[in-house]
């Protein structure tokens, strides 16, 4: 189990980590529809709430490029300029229009609580991090790349974003989020393109509400339902298959030698005494034998050594 989207047929299952957070749940439920009720609380910009600067590069150098246009309010422990860390971040994210939501690394099926949490308090995501968030259920292109950036920039603002698709096949997502309902940083090539449609948005106020009015899933996928019959489906093919056809180990080097040695042991007992004295007797050369078939790479090295003793 984990959050990669990986096919190896029943012997794993992806449960997305957005999967485990509240908003699928009452009394939170309504808001996967809309979140147009926040609209009259929204009179800040953006809040930037982080604590952890591990792998921060990214979230960091767009945080003071995004302040060359607005402030932008942290109150986590990474760039705190409020001078207090917040105790309810739903709550705090309440009165702003726009929440920086940069996961700490990039990786495809990589989406933790940032983006939910800034739906949960009303925000428009600005979101960067999983790039399968560009993927369509029913596209059938495995890769895309955005066109190059056609507008001049300078210094941070050149920096850019991966914008390609990652190559996931169809049948392993369960879902899309609404790419009309937040920003998606991966659909733009750099800082400065990224910067200026969030501009866009701010002093539009017609676009920012419709961002609010989408639903945060498309085709009314249910978080919570799907992925719990999910789960249940994947233990209940496991315990259901009995543990013959459940088994899938391969046959390594040293469970073939353990077996070998097992079937060596049962065929002992029905040795004769004259065999068992044979044995005992040329035990020495049994042994290197065994070491040789062990190790067939290391025959002509043997055999070599035992010719020069022969010779001397």
């Amino acid at each position: 189990m984990s959050f990669d989207y990986c096919d190896f047929g029943d012997r794993h299952i992806r449960v997305p980590l957005l999967f485990w957070h509240k908003i699928g749940e009452p009394p939170y439920n309504h808001l996967l529809k809309s979140r147009i009720e926040f609209l009259k609380y929204k009179e800040k910009f953006c809040g930037f709430v982080v604590s952890n600067g591990y792998l921060a590069e990214t979230r960091l150098e767009f945080f003071n490029a995004l302040c060359q246009y607005k402030r932008v309010d942290s109150a986590g422990r990474l760039k705190n300029n409020v001078g207090f860390y917040c105790k309810d971040k739903i709550e705090y994210l309440k009165s702003y229009k726009f929440n920086l939501a940069f996961e700490n690394s990039s990786t495809p099926g990589y989406t933790t609580e940032k983006i939910l949490d800034a739906f949960l308090a009303g925000c428009v995501p600005i979101y960067w991090g999983d790039t399968s968030l560009l993927c369509k259920k029913d596209d059938k292109s495995l890769q895309t790349h955005n066109a190059p950036s056609q507008h001049s920039c300078e210094g941070a603002l050149c920096k850019e974003f991966e914008t390609r698709t990652p190559k996931i096949p169809l049948h392993l997502i369960d879902y899309e989020i609404n790419p009309k309902a937040f920003i998606n940083a991966h659909n733009f090539s750099t800082y400065k393109e990224l910067i200026d449609e969030i501009k866009r948005i701010d002093n539009d106020e017609t676009a920012f509400s419709n961002m609010l009015n989408e639903p945060i899933f498309l085709n009314n996928f249910d978080l919570k339902t799907f992925y719990q019959q999910k789960i249940l489906n994947f233990f209940d093919q496991i315990f259901q298959q009995g543990p013959i056809l459940a088994r899938r180990r391969g046959n390594s080097i040293r469970q073939v030698r353990h077996e070998n040695n097992m079937k060596f042991k049962s065929n002992l007992v029905k040795l004769t005494e004259e065999q068992i004295r044979y044995l005992i007797k040329h035990r020495d050369l049994i042994l290197l034998i065994k070491q040789i078939s062990e190790s067939p790479r290391d025959l002509l090295r043997k055999l070599r050594k035992a010719k020069e003793k022969k010779d001397d």
